[in-house]
């Protein structure tokens, strides 16, 4: 009887060992998916750590920019959407379509003052003929010839429009040139969104790599921690070694921290720009790497600066514009006000002129120079890093041998996550100083402002 009481006991036990089985493997493998989600490959260490975020179902403006799955985007393919959809892209549309509404307001003047010209004759005739009238007859010629009710009326719209040769000439100038350059001030515009997308992604490049290089100085730091531990275990080391070693991976984590967050804030900053929802996830193609493009020469680069920049087309049809409004003023006396500004504005066109091509010849220098500067500041950063790399290699050694103190491994460990993150920002800062040198050689960022030529 005890014995079959006893197989019952069992029986009942093993059956609910093995619900609890299934359930608990259930739970398991919803336990591991989750945190299979929820952690991040750190790269070449294999680390594994979880990320410090938010899980958001739904972001509150997805309803009106949705997120999309995973966009994968190198720094080309991020320079097409900024220049085509994005949003500084649609307000360098609107831009050029002013340009062209001003353009068209230039053939428009122009083709006024011409028909006006070549009926100026005629309209000088009709004018002569009513002045031999008197003011009631002079009404009813005035309608027969289409003008106003007067010889003074029939004046008054000859004078209007403008038909004098130095209008038609300005009309003319500033036709051809904002039909010239209205490209010119597209591309000025398409620079500097270029160079804001470049700037952003780099940007974007440099808190990816500033994260790592936090994460692979908390993991040498947590190594540090196990060995020092190891030795305490043994008595080679104190408990103080121990207190230190801990402080200093409490610290690692923190920059962890700070640069995590710092990274999300450049990748929501880069998603706003590009039209996306703030929180979408990106994966950005390109690494943070020295741009090996080839350094034109100085003075090649100043020749082709003067030649295409639009500060010297400005500043050049500025002269040409003053000068034909002077013209109009020959016949003033000398002394005269009138005479006076027209001739001190083309004067200033002229200084405003020479003084563009130092401006822009100062620009290309001073470019350069901020250039080498820059290479060199990057040549040195990677030195730094050898020669940390190689002090902490040298302070394990001598640290394992109780010749070096922890604190001194401490420092040593943490010189090289600051030379690491100081030739990171080195790699950056050249790639921008660069970029600056060979855009300033084309038409630049400068805006010609049209309106002034009219």
């Amino acid at each position: 009887m005890e014995k079959k009481l006893l197989e019952v006991k069992l029986n009942l036990i093993i059956s609910f060992l093995i619900a609890m089985v299934v359930l608990l493997g259930t739970s398991i493998d919803f336990v591991f998916a989750t945190d299979e989600s929820n952690k991040k490959d750190i790269g070449e260490n294999n680390i594994v750590i979880e990320e410090n975020k938010d899980i958001i179902d739904k972001s509150p403006t997805q309803d009106f920019i949705p997120l999309q799955p995973k966009i994968k985007l190198s720094l080309d393919e991020a320079i097409k959407i900024m220049t085509t959809v994005g949003t500084n892209a649609k307000s360098a549309e609107l831009k050029m379509k002013r340009d062209f509404a001003v353009q068209e307001e230039f053939s428009e003047k122009y083709d006024k003052i011409k028909k006006a010209m070549d009926n100026k004759d005629k309209a000088q005739n009709a004018i002569n003929y009513l002045q031999g009238l008197g003011l009631t007859e002079q009404k009813a010629e005035a309608k027969v010839l289409g003008s106003g009710n007067t010889m003074m009326d029939l004046a008054d719209y000859v004078q209007s429009a403008g038909a004098t040769s130095n209008n038609k000439e300005l009309a003319k100038t500033g036709r051809d040139f904002t039909k010239k350059n209205t490209t010119n001030n597209y591309k000025a515009e398409m620079n500097k969104i270029i160079q804001d997308t470049v700037a952003l992604y780099d940007g974007v490049l440099l808190t990816q790599e500033n994260y790592k290089i936090a994460k692979d100085s908390l993991k040498a730091q947590q190594e540090n921690l196990k060995n020092i531990e190891l030795q305490y275990k043994v008595g080679i080391l104190s408990k103080l070694d121990v207190l230190k070693s801990k402080s200093a991976v409490e610290k690692a984590e923190m920059e962890v921290l700070k640069a995590e967050n710092k990274m999300k804030e450049t990748k929501m900053k880069f998603n706003y720009l590009l039209g996306y929802n703030v929180m979408q996830e990106v994966e950005f193609k390109d690494r943070l790497k020295k741009d090996d493009k080839e350094i034109e020469n100085i003075n090649e680069a100043i020749g082709s600066a003067i030649l295409n920049r639009n500060e010297i087309k400005a500043s050049d049809i500025a002269v040409t514009m003053n000068k034909i409004k002077f013209n109009d003023c020959i016949d003033y006396p000398k002394s005269s006000s009138t005479y006076l500004k027209a001739q001190n504005d083309v004067l200033v066109a002229e200084k405003n002129s020479l003084d563009a091509r130092s401006k822009i010849e100062i620009d290309i220098r001073s470019k350069k120079n901020q250039l080498e500067e820059k290479r060199l500041a990057l040549k040195s950063a990677d030195a730094l890093v050898k020669y940390a790399e190689e002090a902490v290699r040298l302070m394990k050694l001598t640290h394992q041998e109780g010749i070096s103190t922890t604190q001194e491994l401490l420092d040593a460990e943490v010189k090289l996550y600051k030379v690491n993150l100081n030739r990171a920002k080195a790699i950056s800062e050249y790639n921008k100083a660069l970029r600056a040198y060979n855009d300033a050689q084309g038409v630049g960022t400068f805006i010609m402002p049209f309106e002034v030529t009219q």
